[in-house]
């Protein structure tokens, strides 16, 4: 809801997440969002938005967040990667010690 109904945004408030490169990225990036949050300014589409995305771990399972990005990434343009049940699995091992939500320029070093 916070992004609106079609996951268009809601300008000044919530960026959009169809067509966003924080969704479309490799998939470590939008998988270590949902899993941690992510706090702080961000430019999608040119817009610049301060906030925070709080975590989801707690409240998706692996199935669910896969699922939940794999339809954003399939309504955004281009050939996007499939994102696996696995995947999820695999990228929260490997960041099983964060406790924080990221930072913008912490998700594009990785």
């Amino acid at each position: 809801s916070c992004h609106g109904s079609d996951a268009g945004g809601i300008s000044g408030a919530f960026p959009p997440l169809i067509n966003s490169e924080w969704v479309t990225s490799k998939k470590s990036v939008p998988v270590r969002i949902l899993l941690h949050g992510m706090e702080g300014e961000v430019n999608v589409q040119g817009q610049n938005y301060q906030g925070n995305m709080p975590s989801f771990k707690a409240r998706l399972s692996a199935a669910e967040i896969a699922a939940i990005l794999n339809y954003l990434r399939e309504e955004s343009q281009g050939n996007h990667a499939n994102i696996t049940q696995q995947d999820i699995i695999d990228i929260e091992k490997r960041y099983s010690n964060r406790t924080s939500p990221w930072q913008t320029d912490e998700l594009n070093q990785n």
